[in-house]
């Protein structure tokens, strides 16, 4: 009925299986920057505890560079969760370079011992990034920043049928193959390179007797986990 020449059927073919391809490279693209995110959070965490252990100067130090960093964007829209940037990229509007600075903004934030977690940045930085790249790929910015904000959400968390589930609740059922395509590739492809493993890797700890904790190396230990180092409660092996 829609293809009456074999031409016809090999051009739909291709132009589907490119039109997959599209998606699984920005699928790519969110899964290198889950990963990078995931590692600057830790490393900014770990070396600002090594720069400044007093947490008082440490939390004083990272006040004051978010202050100087919010004059210098000249508004807000990089502090607090970012949930109103991620809608507005999903609607198709968002600046090129607003992933980059809110990876900036939630580092400093947790080197500095302000604790607010890694998964609304994910999706402010998810969304913004896809809205970005998707126009790259020749695909919709808005449909792009959904599935960023998805894929990088399944990334850090490593939980792709719980993100695809996520994702039928903000957007409906019509696009889900797409999310799970997208966050099965994203899945697989940050696998071992979570958030949670990333910080396992580099703290290394177990449970010995219920109560004590052995550590392999505390040189790379963030203040919180110091702390607890010094009352007692972790052990090197």
């Amino acid at each position: 009925k829609y293809f009456k020449r074999p031409l016809d059927l090999f051009c739909g073919l291709a132009a589907v299986i490119v039109f997959w391809w599209l998606y699984l490279i920005l699928a790519v693209l969110v899964s290198l920057l889950g990963i990078a995110m995931c590692t600057v959070f830790h490393k900014a965490e770990h070396l600002a505890a090594h720069h400044l252990p007093n947490p008082f100067v440490r939390i004083a130090v990272g006040g004051v560079m978010i202050t100087v960093m919010t004059l210098l964007v000249g508004d807000h829209r990089f502090n607090g969760a970012g949930m109103d940037m991620a809608l507005n990229a999903v609607q198709g509007n968002a600046d090129w370079y607003s992933f980059l600075l809110k990876m900036l903004f939630t580092a400093v934030t947790l080197a500095a011992g302000f604790k607010g977690g890694e998964i609304v940045p994910s999706l402010f930085v998810g969304a913004t990034l896809g809205n970005v790249a998707a126009p790259l790929l020749g695909l919709d910015p808005a449909l792009g920043a959904a599935i960023g904000m998805i894929a990088l959400f399944c990334g850090v968390v490593n939980c792709p049928l719980a993100a695809v589930l996520f994702s039928v609740e903000l957007f409906g059922h019509e696009c889900m193959l797409l999310f799970c395509v997208a966050c099965g590739e994203s899945g697989g492809f940050a696998e071992g390179t979570t958030c949670e493993k990333i910080l396992n890797a580099a703290t290394a700890v177990k449970p010995y007797d219920n109560t004590e904790l052995y550590v392999k190396d505390k040189t790379n230990l963030d203040s919180y986990t110091m702390a607890m180092w010094a009352d007692g409660v972790f052990q090197e092996c």
